[in-house]
Parts: C-alpha cells; structure tokens; sequence
C-alpha cells in the first residue's frame, strides 16, 4: 500500500477503479508522488495537485459530443468575487434562492448580465466541468436547489452556486472526466455521472463532462460564452 492510499484513500480508490485511466497513468501518478518525498500531508496534497494539473483531460472524448451545444455548471459565488467592480453588482444581486429564480426572470436580469460583462476576459481555470440535462437543455425540469447535492458539491447551502449555462463551441474539445480531473474530491467517483450526496440518494445523478478552460488546449471558456438559466 503506498503512503497515498493511507492519507487519502477515497482519493486512491478513484484512481485505482478510474476506467478513463491506463494502468500506465496510474502507476505514473504513485510513483511521482512517491518520489516527490512529501514529509507531510500538506507537501502530499500539494505534489498531488500539481501532478493533476499537469494531467488534465486524459479521458476519452465524450460520447454524446455530436450535437452537443448546451452543459450546465454551478460556479461558486467567492470564486467571482474577482475585483471591486464586480463586489458592487454582486452585493446588489439575490443571493437566497428562493427568490433568485424570479429575480432573474424580472429586475435581475440586466444585472446578471452587467456582472458577466465585468468578468468577460476571466477564464474559468484549469478544467471546466459541466452536466448534461433533458436533452441539450441542461437545466430543464430541475430542482435548483436540489443541484448541489446531485452534482456531490460541497454540503454547503445551494445559493452559494451560480448556476449557467455553457455554450459549448464547435472546436471545443469535450471528454469524459478522469479521476485526474476530479483532483481531490472524495465525493466523485468513476463512471461516467455524479454520485448524489447520502441527503439526496433517492434523486438520480447527472450524465457528466470535462473541456479546457484557461491555460490548457482547446478552448477557452469565460463568462461571456455563459448564459445564466432562466427560470
């Protein structure tokens, strides 16, 4: 067993049961770690990170990528929270959301936009993971607040997220998600749609995929290629 699979064995059993992943990449990614010589779990997550980075969209390319347009995403609030001028419209925007489903529809609208505008040159990082809905309309006949929990987000409160939906470009390049992707997130594991949190069980998961976001080939994802849902 190696020293990996004793501090982070949700981790490493992602890994070791990741079909998206040869046997190669995952011998590959113990051996790196290993030889990194972390002293501490700290410097073991922090090599584990930089190995996942570095091994992004190893996934076959997604199997539904003819006619796909549309991917809905859940982005968390403090991840916008970029700049001054973007804090400004933020505060003014609900944030319960309850009331943000109407708010978007009627007063709102114009400052989502507003605030898509302030973010238009700010890449989302690293890979961008979005789901697939009821056809190619993402969030048709879905539970917002149910979201977070079948995407196995954090247990946090659903009006932490922004949801939207990503226009999928033509070149994009789409694939399946790995457990390289999923980096150290405990609650993902391999097959191909997120596994609802233990709270939301009885609700089925989301079909799920990955595609470049700043910094990697392909392209570039930004918030002026998202529209908000409209509920």
């Amino acid at each position: 067993m190696d020293a990996f699979d004793v501090k982070f064995p949700d981790v490493s059993n992602n890994i070791r049961d990741c079909t998206q992943l040869t046997k190669a990449d995952k011998d590959q990614f113990f051996a790196a770690i290993d030889s990194a010589t972390p002293t501490s779990i700290n410097e073991m997550r922090d090599a584990a990170e930089k190995y996942f980075r570095a091994n992004k969209l190893r996934g076959a390319t997604f199997e539904d990528r003819d006619g796909l347009t549309r991917l809905g995403h859940l982005h968390g609030w403090s991840a916008l929270r970029q700049d001054d001028a973007v804090m400004e419209v933020l505060n003014e925007l609900p944030t319960d959301i309850s009331r943000y489903k109407d708010a978007v529809k009627i007063e709102d609208w114009d400052k989502l936009k507003e605030m898509l505008e302030y973010l238009e040159d700010v890449p989302l990082m690293y890979v961008v993971w979005g789901f697939t809905g009821n056809g190619n309309i993402p969030f048709e006949g879905v539970n917002l607040s149910d979201l977070p929990c079948r995407l196995a987000l954090d247990p946090i409160e659903p009006d932490a997220y922004f949801p939207f939906e990503i226009q999928v470009p033509d070149n994009a390049e789409v694939k399946e998600a790995t457990a390289f992707d999923a980096e150290l997130n405990e609650c993902w594991r391999p097959g191909g749609r997120t596994i609802p949190l233990p709270r939301c069980a009885d609700k089925s998961g989301f079909r799920e995929a990955v595609m470049p976001g700043a910094g990697m080939t392909g392209s570039w994802v930004t918030f002026r290629q998202a529209n908000p849902p409209r509920f």
